[in-house]
């Protein structure tokens, strides 16, 4: 139940440690709608 809470809210966020340093990098997007997964789901390059 709270992943679902979690996953419903307005903001997911992805937190990836590299153990590279401490540098920081944010990206934004909002593309992934329906439609957009099901076109990259049978992409093949």
């Amino acid at each position: 139940q709270k992943v679902k809470n979690y996953m419903l809210g307005d903001d997911i966020i992805f937190d990836v440690n590299l153990n590279l340093g401490k540098g920081k990098f944010t990206a934004y997007t909002c593309d992934f709608n329906a439609e957009y997964i099901s076109i990259n789901a049978d992409y093949r390059s």
